[in-house]
């Protein structure tokens, strides 16, 4: 099965059969053909549907329909269910098998149609644009009503308005029908599965629109937003360990053994008491969120075997399993259908004879109900609903005002949601409760208090509910309910309740239908003392693995990542983690040692609610409006105040980017309605902070004084100043990464998981060399994270420092120091892993070893290769430097004195005079305005103003020597550089929020970079008068003097081709130049002022159509 073709062709054909439908129904109510006269019936009914669900609501119903339709009649035609081909032709032919029949006088006796009708359209006697399509239409809504009796929920009768709403030219090459037949082989449909892809590539594009939206979902947008097709192998993984367990516990001599290719032995099986089942019939087995059926589908294999094995006939096995053991529902209608008719497909190819018994499956979708209180969102609630004994008794004994067909419906699912079953397996739908409708979301804040923050957490609950005492359940959900607090109920509950049987966690993105961290698990409804079987699959990447690497497990119960383990050790761990790998040693640990949050206070901080409106990078805006020395109880007299807001995967020091306006004591952002002001009494106090999401391991930093926390950074504020240097270091020993995988084994490190770290305090003696070694790491980190100029403590560029007249020579200079510093902090890491291994007694489990990458200095400088040594960039260190000279160029820095210089709305070069206060030894532009061409057009071109730099600041001497080296490790000439690549680079090192700006052509052939810090409203009209027209004129004079000398007659043929060529090449630099002129024109005119405070996005997007284009920076 090819599903890249698949999907593509589902979601192609969605938008055809939308379009065609939108076509017909604006003919069938704007039209005054004949035809629409002898419709008026069904065009009224037409009329009363969009009035009832709206035109796009009809739309999409009518679409679907007929794509459920044909693909149905496909797959049965292709598995040789129908009589004759109706979708494609014999081969060698060119229409449909039953209109060649019907050619030939031959119609089915069972099709209700007119037959008369038909000889007369194929023979010319009644007139028709297209007598074989109208026959053919004709034969297919005869064959559609013909399996209405079969499968009426597929099939529904076709008089109505989807009659008058079929596809055209269903004939023609390239029609509806003709794509199907092309798209769909027999080799797709060797397993039912394909309807259930079909459907959810189908429905992919909705899907995607949905959840793309990041808003709470409607009712009728749930099924799209929770749906995903759950693989195969988890399927089987599920049913054998649920219905396959429950026969061996019953048949212990069963041979259904070899049937389940993802079994799982329990280990203590002897502990395990017989089970009795008299018959298979006795069996039940129910999906409360069935989807297309995929479960029971497999289910129904499953059951084959063991009707087969206790000896019943094979004419009546089908018959039995649907009408005895498998059951299903869900929220969406199309979706029972689909599941319904995949086991009807199952009951036919296993008995041909299976469609004249007249059997429809358990299967049924839910149906809301305004008589019934417990139904009147049932479409929404779905199997969360309760169904009570007198619930059911009403139910059963009510007549009511309902039609008997409709109150037998709702008794139907009152049934499903109230009997107890022996096996309970579904994927429930995930979906948090920010998502939910308030209708949901209040359903489930009354009646799942506990489970509420998600969807399938309240299924658990609830699934557990629907089964008998010792019956099995199994589920395949995000992995997160096993080891984040939010869940610790939910892990009691199920610790307490339940016998984990197994589990299997996937690794991280390994989930092949949706990038959700996921776990399948099976569970007795009983809790036995015995060893639960676990795999552990987080090492081995890739959705194609998983399957391999489980079954290896299988058949070898002492491969490395798979564990028996006992779950009431859990339960003396904090917060119960699912941690089944945990060793004996690291469990005593959490029994005997105080934990992290008894000790000391973590808190999180504040939600602004609106980042882009209160947080910014500190870059962005005024830097004499940031207070970077903020104590505690002083004055706010500024607007912008530093902010920890998470960040990248850093230890000891750093991530310090944003700032947050907090003027007036925050008092904008405290009256701002989204906003969370969390813990304000420790604002601006000093403490050890973490990123709550971290794409790496978990790392602790140093928070200085001064700062307000965010959300995405928690922070720890010790009540002794001794301690802050030895927490520090254990939060960054592999001792609490250890302790940490077991706590929350993901990338999210929540307050609650950093309380629950035990905490072992060593002597005094230890203690303060602990600290030593720590302010040492605090200090390395901190050099490394000045050295760069997107810090705000930047002082100068470290090449320019080492004061060398050779650049070759400040390189070597600065690698060397940078080398040491990098391998004292990686010695220094080892032995403070040394030390907390020997003061927690793990020196069995664990070895001080870093891994070289992750050291977390020198990241953009430096790489690991594959020998895992150190390896430098020189191109980066090259690169940071131009980025330095630029700086220098526009007088952000200055060679005289370190840090910023202009770094505020509208500074000028007499603001930098008077703040280095002598003769500049390099003056900065004085417009603002530095040409980025391909050769010096102008006095001010940035590659002469470099070069300038380069000889002030290692002297005109070595200034050839030092270019040549530079331009070696860039790979590329500077000018090169300059115009293709530095702005791209300076976009990505100020995070797509640059403080320079490239004004820039539609084909880049005029570039001039500004520093918006010193931008005036009348800049454009300098860009557009000074250079951009200048640049112009020099081109037309270039290509007069083209075309004299071609006039001469002093040049070859040769070289006047040449120079035709050059006049070519002007004329699209002119062109564009035109062009451009239009636009910059434009925007001088507007006189556009900035606001820093509004940060970069706003402003840049005011220049958009003169800037160059920053990818999404609109979007966001």
């Amino acid at each position: 099965m090819d599903k890249n073709n698949l999907k593509n062709f589902a979601r192609q054909l969605r938008n055809r059969l939308r379009e065609m439908a939108g076509v017909k129904i604006n003919y069938y109510l704007t039209g005054e053909d004949i035809e629409i006269k002898y419709r008026e019936k069904q065009i009224n009914e037409l009329k009363g549907e969009i009035d009832s669900i709206g035109l796009d609501g009809v739309i999409e119903k009518v679409s679907y329909i007929w794509f459920n339709r044909f693909v149905s009649l496909r797959f049965m035609e292709l598995k040789g269910y129908t009589k004759s081909r109706i979708m494609s032709p014999l081969p060698e032919r060119t229409v449909p098998e039953i209109l060649e029949q019907a050619k030939g006088g031959l119609v089915d006796e069972e099709l209700r149609l007119d037959r008369d009708k038909i000889n007369d359209l194929l023979d010319g006697k009644i007139k028709s644009r297209d007598p074989e399509e109208e026959v053919y239409r004709m034969l297919l809504t005869a064959v559609c009503n013909y399996y209405h009796k079969i499968m009426p929920f597929m099939f529904e009768w076709i008089d109505d308005y989807t009659e008058l709403l079929i596809p055209e030219n269903l004939l023609k090459a390239g029609s509806v029908r003709d794509e199907i037949v092309k798209n769909i082989s027999a080799d797709d449909c060797e397993d039912v599965e394909i309807i259930g892809w079909l459907y959810q590539y189908y429905i992919s594009e909705k899907k995607d629109e949905v959840i793309n939206a990041k808003k709470r979902y409607k009712p009728d947008e749930i099924p799209a937003a929770t749906q995903l097709f759950t693989p195969k192998w988890i399927v089987k993984y599920m049913v054998d360990n649920t219905l396959g367990q429950l026969w061996l516990e019953a048949r212990p001599d069963s041979c259904l053994k070899e049937f389940m290719e993802f079994y799982i032995e329990p280990t203590d099986k002897d502990k395990i008491p017989p089970r009795t089942i008299n018959s298979p019939e006795d069996i039940t087995i129910f999906d409360p969120a069935c989807g297309s059926g995929h479960i029971l589908v497999y289910a129904f294999d499953l059951l084959i075997k063991i009707y087969e094995e206790e000896g019943y006939s094979k004419s009546e096995i089908a018959s039995l399993i649907l009408e005895k053991n498998l059951y299903g529902i869900d929220i969406d209608d199309r979706a029972a259908s689909l599941a319904s008719f995949a086991l009807m497909m199952k009951a036919r190819g296993y008995y041909r004879r299976f469609f004249d018994r007249g059997i429809v499956p358990n299967i049924m979708a839910f149906v809301d109900s305004e008589e019934y209180e417990i139904f009147k969102n049932a479409k929404v609630f779905g199997s969360l609903i309760r169904v009570s004994d007198e619930d059911m008794k009403r139910l059963e004994e009510d007549k009511g005002p309902l039609f008997e067909a409709v109150q037998e419906r709702l008794r139907k699912q009152a049934r499903f949601l109230w009997q107890k079953y022996d096996c309970v397996v579904t994927n429930p739908p995930y979906m948090y409760s920010k998502y939910m409708e308030n209708t949901l979301q209040a359903f489930l804040n009354k009646e799942y208090t506990q489970t509420k923050s998600d969807l399938f957490a309240s299924f658990m609950v609830r699934n557990i509910e629907l089964i008998q005492v010792n019956s099995m359940l199994s589920f395949v959900t995000p992995y997160v309910w096993m080891f984040i607090k939010n869940y610790e109920w939910l892990r009691k509950y199920l610790l307490e309740n339940t016998t984990i049987n197994n589990l299997i966690q996937l690794e991280y993105n390994a989930f092949e239908p949706a990038c959700v961290p996921v776990c399948t698990f099976s569970l007795r409804k009983k809790y036995i003392p015995i060893n639960g079987n676990y795999i552990k699959l987080s090492n081995f990447t890739g959705s194609q693995n998983q399957p391999l690497k489980t079954l290896e497990a299988i058949k070898n119960p002492n491969i490395y990542y798979r564990y028996a383990f006992n779950q009431i050790n859990l339960m003396k761990i904090p917060g119960y983690p699912i941690a089944y790998w945990v060793s004996s040693l690291i469990m005593q640990i959490f029994y005997k040692t105080k934990l992290l949050g008894d000790i000391e206070i973590i808190k999180k901080g504040l939600s602004t609610g609106n980042n882009d409106r209160f947080l910014k990078f500190w870059h962005e805006v005024n830097y004499n409006f940031i207070e970077f020395d903020q104590k505690k109880y002083k004055d706010f007299l500024k607007k912008w105040y530093p902010q920890t807001k998470g960040g990248a995967f850093r230890k000891w020091y750093g991530n310090y980017e944003y700032v947050i306006n907090w003027e007036n004591n925050g008092k904008e952002l405290k009256e701002f309605p989204g906003a969370i002001i969390r813990n304000e009494q420790y604002y601006f106090s000093k403490g050890i902070s973490w990123s709550e999401t971290s794409s790496s391991l978990f790392s602790a930093r140093i928070l200085p004084e001064g700062f307000l926390i965010n959300s995405e950074s928690p922070t720890i504020y010790n009540k002794e100043d001794k301690l802050t240097y030895y927490y520090l270091s254990l939060l960054n020993s592999k001792v609490v990464s250890t302790l940490l995988n077991l706590i929350n084994p993901t990338l999210h490190f929540l307050v609650g998981d950093i309380a629950r770290i035990p905490i072992k305090l060593s002597s005094n003696n230890n203690v303060e060399n602990i600290n030593e070694i720590a302010k040492i790491n605090v200090l390395i980190s901190k050099i490394d994270w000045n050295s760069h100029e997107m810090n705000w403590d930047f002082k100068s560029n470290a090449i320019v420092a080492c004061k060398k007249v050779k650049i070759e020579e400040a390189y070597n200079t600065w690698k060397s120091s940078a080398e040491l510093q990098f391998h004292t902090l990686h010695k220094n890491e080892e032995e403070l892993n040394r030390i907390f291994i020997g003061i927690y007694g793990l020196q069995d489990e664990l070895t001080p070893d870093v891994e070289l990458k992750d050291i977390t200095i020198l990241k953009e400088e430096t790489f690991i290769n594959d020998r895992g040594e150190l390896e430098f960039r020189p191109d980066e260190v090259m690169k940071q430097f131009i980025s330095y000279c630029v700086g220098c160029i526009f007088g952000r820095y200055s060679l005289d004195k370190e840090g910023l210089i202009l770094a505020n709305q509208g500074e000028t070069v007499e603001d930098y005079m008077k703040i280095i206060n002598q003769i500049p030894s390099f003056n900065p532009d004085k417009d603002n305005i530095l040409p980025v061409l391909s050769d010096e057009y102008f006095e001010n071109d940035i590659v002469s103003l470099f070069n300038k730099f380069l000889k002030v600041t290692f002297g005109e001497d070595t200034f050839h020597e030092n270019l040549a080296f530079i331009e070696e490790k860039l790979g590329k000439t500077i000018r090169a550089y300059f115009e293709r690549d530095f702005y791209n680079d300076h976009v990505k090192r100020y995070k797509k929020r640059p403080i320079y700006w490239l004004f820039q052509s539609p084909k880049k052939h005029f570039q001039a970079l500004i520093y918006m810090h010193r931008y005036t409203p009348d800049l454009c009209s300098k860009v557009l008068n000074d250079y951009l027209r200048e640049y112009s004129a020099k081109q037309e004079y270039r290509k007069v003097q083209i075309k004299n000398e071609i006039d001469s007659d002093t040049l070859s043929g040769k070289e006047k081709t040449k120079k035709e060529k050059e006049i070519k090449e002007i004329d699209k630099i002119l062109k564009d130049l035109a062009e451009y002129d239009k636009k910059l024109d434009y925007m001088a005119k507007q006189y556009n002022q900035i606001d820093p405070d509004d940060g970069v996005r706003v402003n840049y997007c005011k220049f958009k159509d003169v800037l160059a284009p920053i990818a999404g920076l609109e979007k966001e």
